[in-house]
């Protein structure tokens, strides 16, 4: 198939370039691959977008009909193009400055999905401002509903492993050749609404996995099981939306200090950031894992002190001593050369 170029505004670009990265639309080198991410995209997304528009479309021929007496091929022809004034104007609101080109090669995955559009725009409206609409629509969503809409497949059948209450076989990104069979408890997101997680029991131990992550997943015939005493962990990790598995430890509280510049950092540093369930003054209180609430703050220094547990205290305490001998050795050996 032809190559095709849709014009978009530089924001929806720059959300379309992270989402590249974020969810690891990659070549081997490491650059973006906008043709994949791209097809992805549109064959993923292409049909819930139809149906938004439907949607769109029939509520505003409702909104005419109240209020305009009219031939009812003629109101769906007015709503029609109402819609894609509005579409248009909104677009051209946001190109302040100009607006960028993207080229997309149809690809064996977005095949069907293209002809559809042409299907359904046919001839009505170009194909530059019908995907404009589509990408429009799409970075306008919050993040994790984006990681969906990429994943769409893995995020199905893992919902149906959920509701049959059966066991899934999962492979990852990292590994896609090495297959781990579990019990998926759930699937959820950081109150942030940055990135999808599934909570699982594999064998004896708890794990979770970004959704991005996960290269495939297969129905087993075997029923799910949770052994008795992770349920109590699974269901605190899940009420508290915690994105890292947890242990009975992992129940008491984190009580942080923070100074000014601690402050400044903990509201700009937002990957990986827990999220306090409570703030005095400057004390952050937080739940979750312990281990990667340490591992978040040890970039803070001075600025963010752990005050609880003590156990906890104690442990960024030798990671910063640790750290002061290792630089202290460093010196000498450079001034002895």
């Amino acid at each position: 198939m032809e190559k095709y170029r849709i014009s978009v505004t530089e924001y929806t670009l720059s959300i379309l370039m992270k989402d590249m990265v974020s969810f690891g639309f990659l070549k081997a080198d490491g650059q973006p691959n906008k043709n994949a991410f791209l097809n992805r995209l549109i064959a993923n997304f292409l049909d819930d977008y139809l149906a938004q528009s439907n949607e769109q479309l029939g509520q505003v021929e409702t909104l005419l009909k109240k209020y305009v007496d009219m031939e009812a091929s003629e109101r769906t022809r007015l709503s029609d193009e109402l819609l894609k004034s509005m579409r248009e104007n909104y677009f051209f609101r946001l190109v302040d400055e100009r607006s960028v080109i993207l080229s997309i090669k149809p690809t064996k995955e977005s095949e069907e999905a293209f002809s559809v559009a042409l299907h359904a725009l046919a001839g009505e409206q170009s194909i530059s401002s019908f995907f404009r609409g589509l990408f429009d629509a799409y970075v306008n969503m919050p993040q994790n509903m984006r990681e969906r809409i990429l994943f769409k497949v893995q995020f199905e059948k893992l919902v149906a492993s959920i509701e049959k209450e059966r066991k899934v076989l999962f492979t990852f990104v990292n590994k896609p050749t090495e297959g781990m069979a579990g019990s998926l408890y759930f699937i959820g997101n950081s109150d942030e609404e940055m990135f999808n997680y599934c909570l699982f029991q594999c064998d004896d131990k708890l794990r979770t996995a970004r959704l991005s992550r996960i290269k495939s997943v297969r129905l087993l015939n075997e029923p799910a099981s949770f052994d008795e005493d992770k349920v109590p962990l699974l269901e605190f990790q899940k009420n508290h939306s915690l994105p890292h598995p947890v242990t009975k430890k992992d129940f008491d509280v984190v009580k942080v200090r923070l100074n000014e510049e601690g402050k400044t950092l903990f509201r700009k540093i937002y990957l990986y950031r827990p999220t306090p369930f409570r703030i005095e003054d400057n004390d952050y209180y937080f739940l979750g894992n312990h281990d990667s609430i340490m591992r978040y703050f040890e970039r803070f220094g001075r600025t963010a002190i752990i005050l609880e547990p003590e156990y906890l205290r104690m442990k960024m305490e030798n990671y910063y001593r640790d750290s002061f001998y290792v630089y202290q050795r460093a010196g000498k050996s450079l001034k002895s050369k």
